[in-house]
């Protein structure tokens, strides 16, 4: 009987310190989530796509004067991101230049009243 407890404490003890030794490799903490923060400033609602190796990944709406803040896809390369703007009722569209990012960066989209005046900066995370 003796054994039997040894052996489960000693088999307990053993798999706490796998456990312990798992979760505290891995050096680095993990970043927060790449953010797309959008802003609207023209007069019509806008639809805005992440746009990645022809996959259009479609991140939502956006109101007249409001600001939305969607996070990357899954499926999109951080090599190889745009951001489409398609105006709701109009035949024009606005889409960046390929942009890469790394984790926790924020991605902000100003969409002007004049599309061509439409920006895009970066804050890099931390």
């Amino acid at each position: 009987m003796l054994r039997t407890v040894s052996r489960a404490g000693t088999t307990l003890v053993l798999a706490l310190v796998a456990f312990g030794c798992a979760s505290t490799q891995g050096g680095a903490p993990e970043r927060a989530p790449t953010q797309i923060r959008v802003s609207n400033y023209n007069p019509l609602t806008v639809t805005v796509y992440a746009v990645s190796s022809g996959q259009n990944y479609r991140l939502g709406q956006i109101n007249t004067g409001r600001t939305e803040v969607f996070g990357v896809p899954r499926g999109v390369n951080e090599f190889d991101l745009r951001i489409l703007v398609d105006p709701i009722g109009s035949r024009l569209s606005w889409m960046t230049d390929p942009l890469v990012y790394t984790p926790g960066d924020v991605i902000e989209v100003q969409i002007e009243s004049n599309l061509n005046l439409t920006s895009v900066t970066f804050r890099r995370g931390d």
